[in-house]
């Protein structure tokens, strides 16, 4: 996609060298580093805000608090990365299971 659109900002000499060196550590022209910082950040909201309309289904659907949905479905997410990253498995997300494991070990 063509870039079109310009965004003026400042930035304080610090965080301009504290940005170029970054970007040169990662090979990058200042401005791509930027545009990539940015949408990595859209990226990770968009990400938060799906998890939470999950979290929030799955509570309703299982009837406990959205806090622990959100908190099961977080340990398990960050235990298929680990695995993942470890090249070995992808696991499937079953809230269901995580909550009636959680009350065997009540």
């Amino acid at each position: 996609m063509p870039l079109t659109k310009r965004v003026p900002v400042l930035f304080s000499p610090e965080e301009y060298n504290r940005l170029k060196g970054l970007s040169k550590k990662m090979k990058k022209p200042v401005g791509t580093y930027i545009r990539e910082v940015v949408e990595g950040s859209f990226t990770s909201e968009e990400r938060k805000v799906r998890i939470s309309a999950f979290a929030r289904k799955k509570a309703i659907e299982l009837d406990i608090p959205e806090n622990e949905a959100m908190e099961a479905f977080l340990m398990e997410w960050r235990k298929q990365e680990l695995l993942r990253s470890e090249g070995r498995i992808d696991l499937d997300i079953d809230l269901g299971k995580l909550r009636a494991d959680r009350d065997l070990n009540r």
